[in-house]
């Protein structure tokens, strides 16, 4: 029988691998840089994070759980 085990590092931090909160001016200022930049590019990343329209089986579905 073998027992694996991992060690763990006392220097690393989860702290540390966080990125800082960013303010909304922040993020307002660098969507508006970049979308100035990249009209094209920024709406592709919009269209894929939209959600998707519910298909006829989620609609059932929904429509079994009312």
């Amino acid at each position: 029988m073998k027992i694996f085990f991992q060690k763990e590092n006392p220097t690393a931090s989860p702290e540390a691998s966080e990125k800082p909160a960013k303010s909304l001016d922040a993020i307002r200022t660098d969507f508006e840089k970049n979308f100035r930049e990249n009209p094209d590019i920024v709406w592709e990343v919009i269209k894929k994070n939209l959600p998707k329209p519910q298909t006829k089986a989620e609609k059932g579905l929904i429509a079994l759980a009312d």
